[in-house]
């Protein structure tokens, strides 16, 4: 990962920075399009930043219990050390949604409604963050022909890519 700058023991990189670069917008579109339908954009804010953590939380349970459960057996604290890596998209939308999900059946508001302004602003993020992670984190590492290219860094190398 390429760092930015830091503060002392404290390393800002490019992938954190895109990633609250991405929940940022997102949660700004979500803001003016909830207020642009009168919905109660207050509490629909604070529903969505408890989503995030959610979110957080989530995306960090599923790629410590699936991707590498036995080093973190064996090493327990690094659990709570996230700016090492280990963050699962699938586990983050699961813990976001189940959240927000929860939040808005508490509070009585509508799911479905809430969801047609949830979807535009979370891909919207994720297509933000995605940058980071896949141009200044690391790159994909797949055996599937659409893995890409890196300044040399590759799942697959282009010369063996066939398509026919």
């Amino acid at each position: 990962m390429k760092p930015l700058f830091s503060f002392g023991p404290i390393t800002i990189h490019f992938f954190g920075l895109m990633i609250a670069l991405g929940a940022l917008v997102g949660l700004l579109l979500f803001i003016r399009e909830a207020k642009r339908r009168n919905l109660n954009h207050n509490l629909l804010t604070d529903i969505v930043l408890y989503s995030l953590i959610g979110g957080i939380i989530g995306a960090r349970t599923v790629y410590i219990v699936v991707y590498n459960p036995s080093y973190y057996l064996v090493n327990p604290i690094q659990v709570f050390f996230i700016q090492n890596g280990g963050l699962s998209i699938h586990g983050g939308i699961i813990g976001g949604l189940l959240v927000g999900y929860l939040l808005l059946k508490r509070h009585k508001l509508p799911i479905w409604r809430t969801l047609d302004l949830v979807a535009p602003s979370l891909i919207l993020a994720q297509g933000i963050s995605r940058i980071g992670c896949d141009v200044f984190g690391g790159p994909i590492s797949s055996t599937l022909p659409w893995g890409m290219e890196i300044m040399g860094n590759c799942c697959i190398p282009l010369k063996r890519m066939s398509f026919y």
